[in-house]
């Protein structure tokens, strides 16, 4: 079936419904999808970022000398 035609369906259906416990329920179920719509981002993919660092200094992963008080126990 067309999804068009499932959503024409759904909101037929919708219209008529007069049960508060399942329209509240729907609600809910509306509310749940949007917040995982916020997360995800159909714009970006693996590997975007990949050539955004241009350079990385040689000492990158040496420790940092000023730190040395602030991290001894």
């Amino acid at each position: 079936m067309d999804i068009e035609v499932e959503k024409s369906e759904i909101l037929q259906w919708l219209q008529k419904l007069k049960d508060n416990e399942v329209i509240h329920k729907i609600f809910l179920l509306k509310n749940e999808t949007e917040k995982k719509e916020q997360f995800y981002d159909p714009k970006r993919k693996a590997g975007d970022g990949k050539y955004l660092i241009k350079y990385i200094a040689e000492d990158f992963d040496e420790p940092i000398d000023h730190f040395d008080e602030d991290t001894r126990p």
